[in-house]
């Protein structure tokens, strides 16, 4: 979680440069983000968080969410080397979803691999 509001803008700021330089250089940009229709199971430790503070985040605050979508890949600036793939709700990392790091090889050829970003539900969460 990222307070002072100054900090988390310059934190969205670097992230947002981030991607517009990643864009530029026609970098493969793989943008993994959180099945939010996905089912956790019962056994899973953040099972009783997902259900009351992020699944309903999308509905119940809407606006926290538009400034994600400046970042989708479907918006200007991207490039036919960007993709969305969907992360399963509890892993870790994106790396470890079932088929991530597969799909990196076989359909971009990428060989190695610089990860950055955002979480952007916790900013969402936070942010002003």
């Amino acid at each position: 979680m990222i307070h002072p509001v100054e900090e988390k803008n310059r934190v969205v700021n670097t992230a947002n440069a981030l991607l517009k330089t990643a864009r530029k250089s026609s970098a493969t940009v793989v943008h993994c983000v959180i099945d939010m229709k996905a089912q956790l199971a019962e056994t899973s430790k953040t099972r009783q968080r997902w259900e009351s503070t992020y699944k309903p985040l999308p509905v119940s605050a809407p606006e926290r969410l538009e400034f994600i979508a400046e970042l989708a890949p479907a918006t200007k600036g991207s490039s036919a080397n960007e993709s969305v793939v969907p992360r399963l709700q509890g892993c870790v990392s994106a790396m470890k979803t079932p088929g991530f790091q597969s799909s990196l090889r076989d359909k971009y050829g990428v060989e190695s691999v610089v990860i950055c970003g955002l979480i952007s539900l916790e900013i969402c969460r936070y942010r002003n």
